[in-house]
């Protein structure tokens, strides 16, 4: 019996210093069979700048993140905030809108974002508005005017109601009456005329006819170029022969034209930029053929021309006086 006790008591000893006695742990890596992780620090993320979530391990302190990407700015209209920066834009100046980030409050790089709003170009109107009346002294104005703004565009000018003139070198004169310039003498219109005319010096003189009379040669190269107002020319003076080179250059607004058939040569340009719509020659076909046309001046060479009076169709020579075909009765 007492053998028996001996072995169980030596036994217990045993097991008890077993239980006391703690598992075999790794030094080097406590955690090798994972990590024992709990919430540690976060960090936001802003606009611009990414921030994280961090766990640490309660074993061995090791530290594990999170990535949270940065949030991106938000340019919303939200209804409890002030609206976006307005500037309108005008018919010239482009305009702008500028709006403020609603979640950094613009504080951050690119926090504010600017939308450009394009100019708005002028809108004219297709009626015409007059400006200004002519006097006897002084030409009127009407143009088109911008919807929007204070601009004008195709202003056209309307003569003074007076009539104006006077000499012109020793052996021409000249008149100016409602718009209507006449140009009487003798001898030739020198080259860039309009641009040394005694007419040009004056503020009331606006040309929107032009009379050559008889008497006068020739037009000179450069003669009439640039007169935008002008729109009606009579060059049927029988002692007219030559229309010089560009002479109504770039006058736009030159719808109709009369040519005599005295005219001999016509220069290079000479009704170039016009807009004739009618043109009137004073002779038969085989005259207007005779004619030496320079280039560049297609709207007198493919224009469909009649002649004046009582002729129909071309090919009629105009007479000087007309005939009596039939007394008048008294019925």
């Amino acid at each position: 019996m007492k053998k028996v006790l001996s072995a169980f008591l030596v036994l217990s000893l045993l097991f008890s210093m077993t239980a006391l006695t703690p598992l075999a742990v790794n030094a080097e890596d406590p955690c090798e069979n994972g990590h024992d992780y709990h919430p540690y620090e976060t960090v936001a993320a802003t606009c611009t700048h990414p921030g994280y979530h961090s766990y640490k391990c309660a074993v061995c302190g090791d530290i594990s993140y999170e990535p949270i990407p940065a949030l991106g700015h938000n340019f919303a209209v939200l209804d409890y905030l002030p609206p976006p920066e307005y500037v309108a834009p005008t018919c010239t100046s482009d305009g702008y809108r500028i709006y403020t980030c609603v979640v950094c409050g613009g504080y951050e790089d690119g926090g504010y974002y600017t939308e450009i709003i394009p100019a708005l170009g002028h809108d004219f109107s297709p009626d015409y508005t007059i400006d200004s009346e002519p006097t006897e002294t002084t030409p009127g104005q009407m143009s088109r005017h911008c919807t929007r703004c204070d601009a004008v565009t195709d202003i056209i000018y309307t003569p003074a109601t007076g009539t104006v003139g006077g000499a012109w070198g020793d052996d021409m004169t000249w008149t100016l009456t409602n718009g209507t310039l006449t140009i009487s003498g003798d001898g030739a219109i020198p080259s860039h005329a309009n641009e040394s005319a005694p007419w040009t010096e004056r503020d009331d003189c606006v040309v929107t006819e032009i009379v050559v009379e008889d008497g006068i040669t020739s037009v000179g190269d450069y003669a009439f170029a640039g007169c935008t107002a002008l729109y009606k020319v009579s060059l049927a003076g029988l002692s007219l022969t030559s229309i010089g080179e560009s002479a109504f250059d770039g006058c736009s607004s030159l719808n109709y034209l009369t040519i005599g058939n005295s005219v001999a040569t016509i220069g290079d340009n000479a009704f170039a930029g016009c807009s004739i719509v009618y043109c009137d020659f004073v002779g038969t076909m085989d005259e207007w053929n005779a004619i030496d046309i320079g280039e560049g001046n297609e709207d007198i060479r493919g224009i469909f021309f009649s002649l004046p009076s009582y002729c129909s169709y071309y090919g009629h020579l105009i007479p000087d006086e007309y005939t009596v075909d039939v007394e008048p009765t008294a019925t």
